[in-house]
């Protein structure tokens, strides 16, 4: 027996369920020390490798120890599936190897399938159109290979999506192995029983067949699997290692029951099914965690207990950040706003109503109308068409226009987009100046927002795409999706043109492919319905400087702020990782905001608090109430107290450092200051509770406080007089453009310096706050004029920038940071969500039955 074997069956011991301890020794009894100690340190080795593997991120309940070693030699599914998306698909070596690490260190974190019992929750966080079906593919082919048998995918619940899953688990798993697999479902029909036959004869061992089985989350499909199932005998069911995995984990399977002592249906099928499997492992993939981390984990739930997984983001992906930008975050190198790509184009406010009827009862009488950045949009769809072509794509190219969720406008909507197409392919056949002349000025301001050489990709005048426009035009088809239109999207062999207007389809999981143009007004105010209708994220090969996304003032504000959520999610998964808490120590923190869901209120029933720690953080203060004068000057009043009783200050050039100011007087300072619903960690009662339990081990108990102020007097700005002999410099801090006036985001006000402002020099020239346990906390104050100016205000031509607004605000502004020193012994502290209920979320019409038959 060769070495390469006798790893191969050491590996095998383990994967059947055996601790490696039983494994070793049983190798040592049949081949004796030394080749048991050899055998032994290469399986170490490896496994160790897969433990500092940085991507993804996970924290996990440390259940599982060690068991898998990654990809073995014998290994039949995963090694099919490598050479395909190698030389057929042709991904690139770092895709793949990126695909395998995670692969192999999420199964790692699953019970090996050879054990008596399998129990796992798990959720894998990727992004909104970034491979997490490649993702999961890959993972069932190395659970395939592990002997795991039975695999159970929930394809959302529509029967688009569930038919382009199941084309593309049978291109990559069943076509790689056909003697090896056998199929439940097929492209046109979901699960039946005659599909599955005699269920013992199906999932018995003796047949070293891998059963695959794609179902949409619909009550009536799941009860037909659970009773197939159910057919089966205990000792089968007992003998078959089930993998589940929920695509959109997020959507439909969750418990959204109005009632808190009942479930929805569908959320009761997926328990039944997992509760009747000895051995099952439930693996949950979505870009949008917020419902699924909300889930009770002391329940009979979906809460994944087991792990939790963050999947990296590459490089090429366009994502929330890439495209919106997002606030700095207290893990940032430095505290410098992340600007986005300037391909924003906003959709004024009074177009809308030519865009989507007012309400439900307006939808049946709704009458579409051309409005002039729709038009805008499909001109520039025709010009971003022509340049792909000219670079010499051969493959799809799509326009999303979602206005409604409702189906009954979308003929309408489409009819005017149709006549619009026709009446400017006529006028391109005349060679109409005016058209051209048009699309040429079109062009002349688009091209360079977004330059081409950034990406390497060439850049074209007008001139070189005018030849092409009338081929394109006249190619191009407008298609109607949504659950009531016959005909739908389809991205076949041959390339198409299409402009896509639809609703809820287009929303979740449904991939565009070639998407250049998204026209998108749809309302929505929940995190995970407006992030997974962004069907603009995703991959843009050759063609990374040509996407444009329109939309309203009030959605790109939305998609600032969700890239900042996403960021801090990501965030708080790799520090529980790094301080090896588990799931059901820490939950994931979700920033709240006052107008916008997190997600349905159904789902939130368990979000009352959260466990929060301040340790070696710093935060600041973004979001006022600059119409509320009595609020601001509650503020002003605050830090007057507090400074009055800090003692005399030094001075730091023009800044005043207050040093070892009694934490009561800081307490008392926050009990007074008014902070923005928007800042839950903020809070007094959150802060101060904190605060006191570090207080009652000794800790915190001296603050110091610095006092920033301009280095020169400005007449623009004015001062600010605090008492007597304190008058400050204001300094300047825009606002950013947003649709809800009742408060202003100033977005960063504290740059990174700000919080070593108390240290000494060598300290204080750090980017990073090196505060140690034995240093003070720092509050930093600083006073904002209330004329603060607009400045960075985006310019077509020149490049990105976030546009920000004059501040108008009806007082100057006290804003704060504070800066933690580590915790000598940890306090973490609860917090409060702020009260959601009356915030109108738009629900998805998630559980559509596209079922014919009854239950």
């Amino acid at each position: 027996m060769t070495e390469d074997t006798q790893y191969t069956a050491f590996t095998s011991m383990i994967r059947g369920g055996q601790t490696p301890k039983a494994a070793y020794d049983m190798f040592r009894s049949m081949f004796g020390d030394e080749v048991a100690k050899t055998v032994y340190a290469r399986y170490e080795q490896k496994v160790g490798l897969i433990r500092v593997l940085e991507d993804p991120i996970t924290f996990s309940d440390g259940r599982v120890h060690g068991w898998y070693a990654g990809p073995s030699e014998g290994d039949r599914f995963w090694p099919a599936l490598e050479k395909y998306i190698r030389e057929r698909k042709g991904w690139p070596d770092e895709t793949v190897k990126a695909i395998d690490d995670a692969t192999t260190k999420i199964l790692s974190l699953m019970q090996p399938p050879g054990l008596g019992s399998v129990d796992t929750r798990g959720l894998v966080v990727g992004y909104v159109q970034s491979g997490k079906t490649a993702n999961y593919t890959a993972l069932i082919a190395k659970a395939a290979d592990v002997g795991y048998r039975l695999f159970i995918v929930l394809a959302g619940v529509h029967n688009s999506l569930r038919r382009q899953t199941e084309q593309r688990l049978r291109n990559e798993l069943v076509a790689l192995n056909k003697n090896q697999w056998a199929t439940l479902t097929s492209l046109e029909e979901d699960f039946r029983p005659s599909a599955g036959g005699n269920t013992n004869v199906f999932l018995s061992d003796s047949t070293n067949l891998r059963i695959l089985c794609v179902v949409k989350k619909n009550a009536h499909v799941l009860a037909r699997l659970l009773k197939w199932l159910k057919a089966g005998e205990s000792s089968v069911l007992a003998g078959c290692p089930v993998l589940i995995i929920d695509d959109e984990a997020d959507q439909a399977g969750l418990n959204a029951s109005r009632d808190p002592n009942s479930r929805t249906v569908i959320n009761r099928r997926v328990l039944e099914i997992i509760d009747l499997l000895p051995k099952v492992a439930y693996v949950g993939y979505t870009a949008t965690p917020f419902a699924n981390v909300l889930v009770d984990p002391s329940g009979d739930d979906l809460y994944p207990s087991s792990f939790i997984a963050s999947l990296p983001q590459s490089a090429a992906y366009f994502g929330a950040e890439t495209l919106f930008g997002r606030e700095p975050l207290d893990e940032d190198a430095d505290s410098s706003e992340r600007e986005g790509l300037d391909m924003i184009r906003v959709v004024p406010d009074d177009e809308i109503d030519f865009l989507r009827p007012k309400s439900a009862k307006d939808r049946l009488s709704f009458e579409a109308e051309i409005s002039p950045s729709l038009e805008q949009a499909l001109d520039y769809f025709l010009l971003a068409c022509a340049a792909r072509r000219l670079r010499g794509s051969e493959s799809h190219a799509s326009m999303l226009i979602h206005t409604t969720l409702y189906a009954d406008p979308h003929e309408s909507i489409a009819a005017k987009v149709e006549e619009y197409c026709h009446d400017r392919l006529r006028s391109l056949k005349k060679d109409k100046k005016s058209l051209i002349g048009r699309l040429r000025d079109l062009w002349v301001d688009e091209a360079p927002c977004v330059p081409a050489s950034s990406w390497g990709n060439p850049t074209h005048d007008f001139e070189d795409l005018r030849p092409l426009l009338v081929d394109v035009a006249s190619e191009t088809e407008v298609v109607v999706e949504n659950a009531q239109s016959l005909s739908r999207l389809a991205f076949g062999k041959d390339a198409k043109i299409q402009i896509a207007v639809g609703g809820n389809t287009l929303s979740r999981g449904l991939t565009l492919e070639g998407l250049l143009v998204s026209f998108f007004v749809r309302s929505a105010s929940a995190y995970d319905t407006l992030l997974q209708m962004g069907r603009w994220f995703g991959y843009r090969m050759g063609y990374e400087d040509l996407p444009r996304i329109w939309m309203t003032e009030e959605l790109r504000s939305a998609f600032f702020l969700l890239a900042t959520v996403e960021q801090e999610i990501r965030n708080d998964i790799a520090r529980y990782d790094a301080e090896s808490l588990t799931p059901k120590d820490f939950g994931v923190r979700i920033r709240t905001h006052p107008g916008l869901g997190i997600t349905s209120r159904l789902k939130m029933r368990s979000a009352v608090d959260c466990n929060v720690s301040y340790a070696n953080q710093t935060k600041q203060t973004r979001f006022f109430k600059h119409k509320d004068a009595e609020w601001l000057r509650a503020n002003q009043q605050a830090a007057r107290d507090l400074l009055e009783a800090a003692g005399e200050p030094g001075m730091l050039g023009l800044n005043r450092v207050y040093r070892d100011v009694p934490v009561e007087r800081i307490l008392e300072f926050f009990a007074n200051y008014k902070v923005h619903e928007s800042h839950p960690m903020l809070q007094p009662n959150t802060l101060g509770a904190y605060i006191r339990a570090q207080r009652a081990n000794n800790s915190l108990t001296r603050w110091n406080v610095a006092l920033v102020q301009r280095g020169t007097p400005s007449e623009a700005l004015g001062q600010l007089t605090l008492s007597e002999g304190l008058t400050l410099n204001l300094v300047s801090r825009s606002k950013l453009v947003q649709s809800d006036k009742s408060f202003a985001n100033l977005g960063t006000i504290a740059t990174q310096s700000y919080y070593n402002l108390d240290l000494d020099e060598d300290r204080r020239s750090q980017k990073l706050s090196s505060r140690t346990v034995e240093d003070n906390p720092l509050l930093v104050i600083i006073p904002i004029s209330r004329t603060s100016s607009e400045m960075s205000t985006r310019t077509k031509g020149e490049g990105k920038g976030k546009a920000r607004a004059a501040l108008d605000a009806v007082e100057d502004i006290l804003g704060i940071a504070l800066c933690f020193p580590p915790a000598k012994v940890q306090t973490p502290q609860r917090y409060v969500t702020v009260d959601l209920s009356k915030i109108e979320v738009d629900e998805e019409d998630e559980y559509i039955d596209e079922e014919e038959e009854s239950a």
